[in-house]
């Protein structure tokens, strides 16, 4: 989660020993790309990370995008409603740093390095989701390629799939002849 977390800071009123009005800065752990007070939103991951979304982060994501549209807007810097998730923390790094990067369609392997074809299938999931086309479309093609000219065992291997007791049966009839 930390390689998405970036650092700004917010002012904080304090006082002198004599009274005196001062302005500290306090550092606010965050993910927000930019200030963008009364645009910001809050999601929460299925483990519990909350994640800071700009106003551009949330454009890219239709369905978060359209669950905001409906709320009155803020007037406040801090962002006060939570809008809970039923995506790990791991996947709404990859979503939000895809949002976050310029280049939209550069290879999976350069905007995730070292993801995996089952990390991806659940980023895709979490994609068809939060209606996230132009990603999963990406994602999905780059799992394509990883699985293109595999057999079926090799492809469930890859995929990180538990042998399934069809599969079982089918090695069963494939055995005894009755296919």
């Amino acid at each position: 989660m930390s390689s998405i977390l970036n650092y700004f800071f917010r002012p904080k009123r304090a006082t002198t020993e004599e009274g005196q009005s001062l302005q500290t800065v306090e550092s606010v752990t965050s993910t927000a790309a930019a200030c963008t007070p009364g645009e910001r939103r809050i999601l929460r991951s299925s483990d519990g990370a909350e994640v800071t979304l700009c106003a551009e982060d949330v454009r890219q994501i239709t369905v978060i995008y359209n669950m905001f549209q409906a709320l009155p807007p803020q007037s406040d810097e801090t962002p006060t409603v939570i809008i809970p998730v039923a995506l790990s923390a791991d996947v709404v790094d990859k979503i939000v740093k895809w949002c976050r990067t310029p280049q939209k369609n550069a290879r999976v392997d350069t905007l995730f390095p070292g993801i995996s074809v089952p990390e991806a299938l659940n980023v895709i999931e979490a994609c068809l989701f939060l209606e996230i086309g132009s990603l999963c479309e990406l994602v999905s093609k780059w799992v394509a390629d990883k699985l293109e000219g595999k057999t079926r065992e090799e492809m469930r291997l890859i995929m990180g799939r538990p042998e399934s007791s069809l599969s079982q049966e089918s090695k069963t009839m494939v055995k005894t002849g009755d296919v």
